[in-house]
């Protein structure tokens, strides 16, 4: 009798230790073990290991795993090990490095196109310059035909030169590859923050995939490479936002939470409502820059016709060497057209204001996109609008926008 009862407190406590180290990792409660009656336990020798075979039969079923409801972690943990989905981790640092091969491209490109334009216009104010001096000596010279012939055609070659450069605007052209290598940041960093917080704060892991491979592929198209074929306009009839690769359905309605109070992902009516009075407010914002843009481009356009004129019908007028001092001021007259808009680099400051006017129209269609998901598939309530006010310039509150407030960003 003292061997069985031996063998029974130890199966016993063997039982309860693996309910103990259970409670952890996800093993059902003490009370679900089911020890034998003690009328199974004999004195008898020859049912001692009956008796231990009983009591391992039945702390087998106390040994089950709890699973957590699969839409806790949206997707991001594989359900049979409850670890992290490494196919999906895996195919976002693919999407990663091809991100941080496009910005460098990017950035490479962007300062080889300013190098352009700081080159360009060196030698465009040497020539107009040099066109015009002589112009000026030609009506005081013995050697007038030399001097003629000289300043016609560094004037012809300035206007030539100066049309080309006002066709492509390398300023413009070097803006807006940086900012494109800084949507390729931004999307690199996005993904990279995502991954560090935990699965159940993050958006649904399928959306947030679809939509960043849509954003990759859209700012690769936004952005091209390339000159020509395909760059893009420098003088376009209609001025829109710079593209940031976000995008959403319209026609889709927006989603609200089913109550007042904050449902289990951080979301509440307060939040949704200064979200979509952001987003409202962030039409002023955006058609304030493109007001500018519309500015800076009338005039640009003027300079970059009149600049060449100037410089063409000055290379005229001295190969016909009959007029010098109206010939030396068109030179002078193309110079300064020349500096005004290269010089002052209104490409860049128009490309600026739009990338301004491209930055909040992200931000309000982030909103837009997001608010369209259902509550469940969404980041983090909370996260959401902590990010989306910090990308205003805006303290993390509720209201995050003043009341009476014209405009909802202030970072720029």
């Amino acid at each position: 009798m003292a061997m069985s009862s031996q063998i029974n407190i130890s199966a016993q406590a063997m039982g309860m230790k693996a309910v103990g180290g259970g409670e952890s990792y996800g093993f059902s409660p003490l009370s679900r073990i089911k020890t034998p009656p003690q009328s199974a336990v004999s004195t008898g020798p020859s049912q001692v290991c009956s008796s231990a075979k009983i009591n391992a039969v039945k702390l087998s079923p106390a040994v089950e795993r709890v699973q957590p409801a699969a839409d806790v972690f949206k997707g991001w943990l594989d359900e049979s090990a409850m670890l992290e989905n490494q196919k999906l981790l895996a195919k976002l640092r693919i999407l990663q490095a091809s991100i941080s091969d496009r910005k460098e491209m990017h950035s490479i490109i962007a300062q080889q196109r300013d190098d352009w334009n700081k080159l360009f216009q060196g030698s465009l104010r040497l020539a107009t310059v040099t066109a015009g001096v002589l112009s000026a000596l030609n009506g005081s010279s013995i050697h007038g035909l030399s001097l003629a012939l000289s300043a016609g055609l560094l004037d012809v070659f300035a206007a030539l030169v100066m049309a080309a450069v006002n066709k492509f605007q390398p300023s413009q052209l070097a803006e807006e590859q940086r900012t494109a290598a800084r949507q390729f940041a931004n999307l690199f960093q996005e993904i990279d923050s995502t991954l560090a917080i935990s699965p159940s704060l993050r958006e649904d892991s399928r959306l947030f995939f679809q939509d960043r491979i849509s954003k990759f592929h859209a700012l690769d198209q936004a952005y091209p490479l390339p000159l020509t074929p395909g760059g893009l306009p420098k003088f376009p009839e209609k001025i829109s936002p710079s593209p940031s690769g976000t995008s959403y359905d319209p026609s889709a309605p927006i989603i609200r939470v089913a109550s007042e109070t904050s449902s289990s992902n951080g979301w509440s009516r307060k939040i949704e409502e200064d979200l979509l009075r952001v987003s409202s407010l962030l039409d002023k914002d955006v058609e304030n820059y493109l007001k500018m843009c519309r500015i800076i481009l009338s005039v640009n356009k003027g300079l970059a016709i009149a600049g060449p004129a100037m410089a063409l019908l000055a290379g005229i007028a001295n190969l016909a060497n009959s007029h010098p001092i109206p010939a030396s001021l068109l030179s002078i007259g193309a110079f300064f057209a020349g500096c005004v808009s290269h010089d002052m680099q209104l490409g860049m400051i128009f490309e600026m204001y739009r990338g301004c006017a491209g930055y909040y129209t992200d931000v309000q269609d982030t909103i837009q996109r997001t608010l369209r998901m259902p509550v469940e598939l969404r980041e983090d309530g909370e996260l959401f609008h902590q990010k989306v006010v910090h990308r205003l310039g805006r303290k993390d509150e509720l209201p995050s926008i003043p009341r009476g407030a014209a405009t909802a960003g202030i970072i720029f």
